[in-house]
């Protein structure tokens, strides 16, 4: 009965753990999504011909340059320079929440040009 009442809850086992890891999954990494793009804007990498995730940054640069304009360029590169989402609005005079939909427009312009 137990097992039957578990189904209708949506358990399918039981003593399943989630492993979780600190080494990003590259085969999991969509760059056409805009959630991931988001993720992965602020990173500020060194290359390194040895570190997998040097090569994703590498592909998101070469997009970034070909296809957003000077502004959305600026703002990723404050991005990375760790500035606050608040503090690039101040600096370049503009609303929080315009600068929070620029930023997502700029996620998306990425995912779709990739």
């Amino acid at each position: 009965m137990i097992k039957s009442k578990d189904s209708f809850l949506g358990v399918f086992g039981y003593r399943t753990y989630i492993q979780e890891s600190s080494v990003p999954d590259l085969d999991r990494i969509d760059m056409s999504n805009p959630s991931h793009v988001k993720v992965l804007l602020p990173m500020n990498i060194q290359f390194d011909p040895n570190n997998e995730m040097s090569f994703v940054i590498l592909d998101l640069n070469e997009v970034i340059e070909r296809s957003l304009d000077d502004e959305e360029k600026l703002i990723v590169d404050m991005l990375r320079d760790e500035f606050q989402i608040k503090e690039i609005a101040e600096e370049l005079e503009m609303n929080y929440k315009n600068l929070q939909y620029k930023i997502r427009k700029i996620t998306e312009k990425i995912a779709k040009n990739n």
